[in-house]
């Protein structure tokens, strides 16, 4: 049975998302792993004709033998993801004009969502934009579909991978269709792998430095019509 999970993406992964660039995302394993593991891997028994019916997750092989941590937060391959993000709701209703959605990854450089002020749909305080936490499911726009799951430690990623993350790297380091391209202070790369380290300490730095090296979850997604 295909389930849904909510999954949230920061605006510029959101505007990857959109162009195509990104179809793969890593999300750190919160599971408290035993100390002495060494290695950890997701286990579909279907994908290896498994007899046993061994549960489905997440497993390690530590000290004591191999250890069952549990199942994925993120759902299953095939399961979908559907995206939240930065939002905003423009109810036009009590002024007979259409409500709707507006999303921050669409005008990144907005303070206000909406049509705020006009003559239109005259406001006396703007509406906020609203923390993706908050997003109900019938604002959703993107919804993703579970390809594979893997783990990995991070430090691990392939270029090839870096690029399904959505890093746009050209041999000159001149990433001008990356979303890391900022046209007032111009970052430049000597290898693709650089620029996504950039990126993940960028967003994920304070909690899960790169240096720090942590287990991930590595989920593969297609994006279809929701």
């Amino acid at each position: 049975m295909i389930k849904e999970h909510p999954i949230l993406f920061t605006g510029i992964m959101v505007g990857a998302i959109l162009k195509g660039f990104k179809t793969q995302t890593r999300r750190v394993v919160k599971y408290k792993i035993d100390s002495t593991t060494y290695d950890l891997f997701y286990w579909q028994p279907e994908d290896h004709n498994d007899k046993t019916h061994a549960e489905i997750g997440l497993y390690g092989w530590c000290k004591s033998g191999l250890k069952y941590y549990g199942k994925s937060p993120f759902g299953e391959v095939g399961d979908l993801l559907w995206v939240r993000e930065t939002w905003a709701y423009v109810d036009n209703s009590e002024f007979n004009v259409s409500s709707y959605y507006e999303y921050k990854a669409d005008k990144p450089n907005d303070k206000y969502p909406g049509d705020w002020p006009n003559d239109l749909v005259p406001c006396e305080v703007p509406l906020k934009w609203q923390s993706p936490l908050f997003m109900p499911r019938a604002a959703s726009r993107i919804v993703l579909r579970i390809e594979s799951i893997k783990l990995e430690k991070l430090n691990s990623i392939s270029d090839e991978d870096c690029e399904k993350e959505g890093i746009v790297w050209m041999n000159n380091g001149c990433c001008e269709e990356c979303y890391q391209w900022t046209f007032d202070k111009k970052y430049w790369f000597d290898y693709c792998k650089d620029c996504y380290e950039f990126l993940w300490d960028k967003i994920n730095g304070k909690k899960y430095p790169w240096k720090s090296n942590p287990w991930v979850w590595v989920i593969t997604f297609t994006k279809i019509e929701p």
